[in-house]
This record gives structure tokens, C-alpha cells and sequence, in this order.
């Protein structure tokens, strides 16, 4: 059995980001090639992740990543991830982000409750 250290990603969904109107992508164990022309969305694909990574990047978002403009709709981007043991985020004391789910949206948490300062 090999051991691979890192994230690795069991189901990428892109929904009304960019190119994409819908996308699911379930990615085999091991090498995945992502192969295309032009403007076939390659990059979106990886940009999408990198966006859910770190989806406080505003600087990858613009009018634009929404499909057709419709930024009323707003787009998607989920996944599911199976981490290593090592990655230690059973034992994390609060949550990586500083927002919850309310069971209909995400809601950022007040400054107070997730242990941070407020902003000045």
C-alpha cells in the first residue's frame, strides 16, 4: 500500500463558475490529467480549487467567474476531501474559518465567539 502525504480530492462540484454551468468530477485514486484545448477550462478547474482552499482569496473571484453574469444566482464550488491522520484536524480547538453553516447559509462567526480580535 502506498502512503501518500496530503489532501486528496474524492468529488470536486463547480456550479455557475466561469465556463462551467455544471460540473462533478469524481477523480480516480492516483495521477489525474486534466487534458484540453483552449478555453476548455483547465484552469478553471484548478482555480476553482485553489478558490475552495482558501476561500477568502478575493482576488481569484470577479463579475466575471459567474456564468452569464447572472450574480444574483452566484456560483458554487464544493468538495469532498479525505485528509491524512497526521493533518491533525480532529484536535483542532475551533473551526479552520471564521464562519458556521445555519443549516440554510454560512454566517460569519462575531470576533468574539471565534477567539479572533475584531478588525479596528
Amino acid at each position: 500500500m502506498v502512503d501518500v502525504a496530503g489532501a486528496t480530492i474524492l468529488r470536486l462540484k463547480i456550479e455557475r463558475y466561469r465556463a462551467f454551468q455544471k460540473f462533478d468530477w469524481f477523480p480516480k485514486a492516483g495521477l489525474n490529467v486534466i487534458l484540453g484545448g483552449g478555453d476548455a477550462g483547465k484552469t478553471t478547474v484548478l482555480e476553482a480549487i485553489a478558490l475552495f482552499l482558501n476561500p477568502s482569496n478575493a482576488a481569484l473571484v470577479s463579475d466575471n467567474d459567474c456564468r452569464r453574469r447572472q450574480r444574483k444566482d452566484g456560483f458554487f464550488i464544493g468538495a469532498v476531501i479525505s485528509l491524512p491522520p497526521d493533518s491533525s484536524i480532529a484536535t483542532q480547538s475551533r473551526p479552520a474559518f471564521p464562519w458556521e453553516w445555519d443549516g440554510k447559509s454560512v454566517q460569519q462567526v462575531p470576533a468574539k465567539r471565534n477567539g479572533m480580535r475584531a478588525a479596528p
